[in-house]
């Protein structure tokens, strides 16, 4: 039995084993998205149906639009993740409140001289003589349920080292085609390993000629690097040599990126932007820096080991040994843990979510996957940059009864028997419908429980 929390992933591998279907390509990501997504829908709405207020929300509404026409009547705007109400108070003075009641539509034309609600077209529909365009209303909500995302599976590279010499590898890359891990092995030769054409036991070496090489980027079908203070490039299909070209020839570059088919650059003095093949170099900024991300409108670096953002003297995070992005989300580096960064809209964190830890180095993301060296695992993988889903309802009965939702519906898509498995999952319904209550100090009271009739046959 999976324990809470309980992990997106997990439940998947739960599913597909119960299905007899673990590593069948026969179910898509897009199965198992919809499958979790739809089971867990069905989970939360019957923890709602049944009283359980795990997931209440409350928060106060003061602010309301005074209906044209009317001298009592306003419409609220809800709190944009309002699912459904619980409870609806006003504030009569001080700390005391007092609960606001549903009005039956015969009651829409009154003037009542204490609050009542109805939900209208997505707002909060209050008539109320004393409102007096605004006052001081209490929430109580459950939100909507969350769209629930996995991490894909890991890939896998650098399978053909040992132990003393995966420290070679530097410089990790992922590249889609071929689902094709790239990287700088003993510090100049730039290899592939292809878990689609199966030369993960078997690297190909793309270049090897004499020349330090760092600063590994793929983009557009070329495969970029710094070389002695300058920016190389060379088309590659992953598999034949390289034939480099310089691109920036500085001679004083220090890192790179590629976002939106420009080259963002630190040299000796400025942060600057070229095309593709060099041209119309521009400052974007004066001063050093390393790790430049593109992310929305706004470009980031580390300057040492703060995260900065261009325009702006505040740090962003401090303690950042590496930084990229996917566009939208910052990850950064910070004492061998990987984070996931949201940004807020005045450019701070909002939230820092651990991806992966025991993480010595990281590459650009690519592919909605970000490459990363681990440190006493000694692996490079491939990881999906998607956030794990984190299930922190108490009871470990909710990813199994999930689980075995999903199973069917993947038995099903294969025209299987589900009829054991929906069994099981009956059983697990049952139980869960005596443990659902959420106030055992309470006595037992009558029809306490879920109806479970249904599971299992959506």
């Amino acid at each position: 039995m999976m324990t809470i929390p309980a992990y997106a992933s997990q439940i998947i591998a739960r599913a597909r084993s119960l299905a007899d279907l673990p590593n069948s390509k026969f179910i898509s990501n897009d199965d198992e998205s919809d499958s979790i997504n739809e089971s867990w829908r069905d989970l939360y709405a019957k923890l709602l149906e049944n009283d359980d207020d795990y997931y209440l929300t409350e928060t106060t509404l003061t602010t309301g639009t005074a209906v044209t026409g009317t001298d009592c009547e306003y419409l609220i705007t809800l709190p944009t993740d309002y699912f459904r109400l619980r409870y609806l108070d006003y504030q009569v003075s001080g700390n005391l409140w007092e609960p606001v009641p549903k009005f039956p539509l015969s009651m829409k034309d009154y003037s009542p001289g204490s609050p009542y609600y109805r939900i209208k077209n997505g707002t909060l529909w209050v008539i109320w003589s004393g409102l007096s365009g605004t006052g001081t209303l209490k929430i109580g909500y459950y939100p909507t349920p969350a769209f629930v995302t996995a991490q894909a599976t890991d890939l896998a590279y650098g399978t053909s080292y040992t132990p003393a010499t995966f420290a070679n590898i530097a410089y990790p890359v992922y590249v889609t085609r071929l689902n094709a891990g790239c990287y700088v092995y003993g510090g100049n030769d730039i290899r592939a390993e292809s878990i689609d054409n199966n030369t993960v036991a078997a690297p190909v070496s793309l270049l090897s000629t004499a020349g330090t090489r760092t600063n590994l980027v793929y983009y557009k079908g070329y495969l970029y690097w710094l070389e002695g203070g300058d920016i190389y490039r060379a088309p590659t299909d992953l598999v034949s040599a390289l034939t480099p070209a310089t691109v920036v020839t500085a001679g004083v570059v220090s890192s790179f990126a590629i976002f939106g088919d420009l080259i963002y650059f630190c040299d000796a003095t400025d942060i600057n932007t070229c095309t593709l093949a060099g041209a119309s170099i521009t400052s974007i900024m004066t001063g050093t820096g390393s790790w430049i991300c593109k992310t929305g409108t706004q470009v980031y670096y580390l300057s040492g080991t703060d995260l900065m953002r261009v325009g702006s003297a505040t740090v962003v995070l401090a303690g950042a040994s590496a930084c990229v992005t996917d566009g939208t989300y910052l990850f950064a580096l910070v004492s061998g843990t990987l984070y996931r960064l949201t940004l807020s809209s005045t450019y701070t964190v909002s939230a820092q979510e651990s991806m992966r830890t025991d993480v010595a180095s990281i590459g650009p993301y690519y592919g909605s996957r970000i490459p990363v060296i681990t440190n006493q695992g000694q692996t490079f993988l491939a990881i999906s940059s998607t956030a794990d889903y984190e299930f922190d309802y108490p009871s470990n009965l909710v990813p199994e009864i999930m689980a075995y939702q999903m199973a069917i519906d993947f038995r099903a898509k294969q025209k299987g028997d589900t009829a054991e498995l929906k069994e099981r999952l009956a059983g697990l319904a049952a139980r869960f419908a005596i443990n659902i209550k959420r106030d055992d100090y309470k006595p037992t009271r009558i029809q306490n429980v879920m109806d479970h009739s249904a599971w299992g046959v959506r």
